[in-house]
């Protein structure tokens, strides 16, 4: 089966994870409700196969989605 990208919105969400950000303030900066970016973090963890947003934000990285 062949992975899933993540959308535009997707990556920008977990950038903020590996930016530091708390889910509130994910929300709070791009307008949006606590149970949204919940929904965009479980689609994350789904499409890598990543159990926490940790891992994601670790394949991000190896994946050059995420940039040091």
């Amino acid at each position: 089966m062949k992975p899933t990208p993540l959308t535009v919105k997707e990556i920008e969400i977990l950038r903020a994870y590996a930016a530091g950000k708390r889910t509130i303030e994910i929300a709070e900066d791009r307008f949006l409700s606590v149970k949204s970016i919940d929904t965009y973090r479980h689609n994350i963890l789904m499409k890598t196969g990543a159990k926490t947003i940790a891992e994601a934000v670790a394949l991000g990285i190896k994946k050059k989605v995420i940039l040091l």
